[in-house]
């Protein structure tokens, strides 16, 4: 077995997470992680033995485990290997409490039960923010991925939440609920991380963290309500 240089691993499974992120699985190359780890090719393969290998040290990356104990080069089990581990860590991370409890004691949707799933979810896709951004690429390559992701975070959390909507005297239609929780999602999922990534003309400096999480929240709460029976008055004008 070579001796290698931790930090160096670290680096170009760091490098593979930002190409693969950026680019999907298709369209990145070996090259092109090579590059952006300031690596040359043959060193890549050093550190690496192909393609799938790379893919599953951003994975590790992503999900925050140390790469710096594995033997070089890598080899990967496989897609399989790589799914078992995003299926793992996903299902340990994908927990949203006070969604959980409103559903078991049959609380009715309410504006502070619904701000405070909102926050919930605003810290859960904090936290899983570079996984999250990497398997929503992914999915556009890899139809495994596609169905892990799926099933693991959006569709989960999407059929729960309609299943709190569901419970409201005033629900509409279950089309018009999921229609509803998919926006607060996307509220949330943009607040906790898309804004993260766009150009500093864009951002929100004079806001704090704090500041930006408790709007987020409110407004994925206005997006859920349940709409207000109409008044006569309002049904005759």
């Amino acid at each position: 077995m070579r001796k290698k240089n931790p930090h160096r691993l670290q680096e170009i499974a760091a490098a593979a997470l930002a190409c693969f992120s950026e680019s999907g699985y298709t369209r990145t190359q070996m090259a092109d992680v090579a590059r952006a780890a300031h690596v040359s090719a043959g060193t890549l393969y050093l550190y690496a033995d192909g393609k799938e290998s790379l893919l599953h040290l951003a994975v590790m990356e992503a999900l925050g485990v140390n790469t710096g104990a594995l033997p070089v080069p890598f080899k990967s089990e496989g897609m399989p290997a790589i799914l078992l581990l995003v299926e793992t860590e996903v299902k340990s991370a994908a927990r949203w409490p006070r969604l959980q409890e409103a559903l078991e004691t049959g609380e009715k949707p309410a504006p502070t039960l619904l701000q405070d799933i909102g926050l919930e979810l605003y810290d859960l896709l904090v936290s899983a923010r570079y996984i999250i951004r990497l398997l929503d690429k992914l999915k556009l390559d890899i139809p495994e991925i596609d169905r892990a992701f799926a099933t693991l975070i959006r569709g989960r959390y999407l059929a729960e939440t309609v299943r709190l909507l569901s419970a409201s005297p005033q629900a509409p239609r279950p089309e018009i609920c999921r229609l509803k929780a998919r926006m607060g999602m996307e509220i949330i999922a943009w607040a906790a991380m898309h804004r993260r990534r766009e150009s500093a003309i864009h951002q929100f400096g004079e806001l704090s963290e704090e500041e930006i999480r408790k709007a987020a929240a409110t407004s994925f709460s206005a997006a859920l309500l349940p709409e207000p029976p109409e008044t006569p008055a309002t049904a005759k004008g």
